[in-house]
């Protein structure tokens, strides 16, 4: 929006200087034609320099209807946008506090099951104290009935 009305000031002062220029150049040619024309070329060129400046003076007034409509879309689009940064701001904030809930429960689940397996670790290092305690046992109590066995045998 604000390139296009860049623009359209560029293309205004661009018409406004030719404008300018052209008056000039009608009003230098009307006093040099005057004492010929019996004063006729200074009515004619003042004619069409009232004609030129009103042509200025009805582009400025659309400048300025534009700039103004302008800097109103310009405030209104401001005042908006605003808003959406306060609105995408909550949302961020919402977003943020549920990550920080999410990461307070992963830790907590964390520590817990690393807990677990300490505690399932000590469960099998008790169970295989059992087990060779057991087979022990075992072995002694196969040594004996085997030497029963083999005593009397003999």
């Amino acid at each position: 929006m604000q390139i296009l009305h860049n623009c359209y000031l560029a293309r205004l002062s661009t018409t406004k200087s030719i404008a300018k220029h052209v008056t000039g150049i009608g009003l230098i040619a009307a006093v040099l034609a005057a004492p010929f024309t019996g004063g006729v070329s200074l009515i004619v060129s003042v004619t069409f320099a009232v004609e030129n400046l009103t042509i200025i003076t009805a582009t400025n007034t659309v400048c300025n209807a534009v700039a103004r409509w302008s800097a109103a879309a310009s405030s209104n689009l401001n005042y908006k946008l605003q808003g959406v940064r306060e609105e995408f701001s909550q949302y961020l904030r919402v977003m943020h506090n549920g990550l920080d809930n999410i990461i307070n429960i992963i830790s907590h689940c964390e520590f817990y099951w690393e807990r677990q397996i300490v505690e399932i670790e000590d469960i099998i290092i008790k169970l295989e104290q059992i087990d060779t305690s057991m087979t022990r046992c075992w072995k002694k109590d196969i040594n004996k009935e085997n030497n029963i066995l083999y005593r009397s045998v003999k």
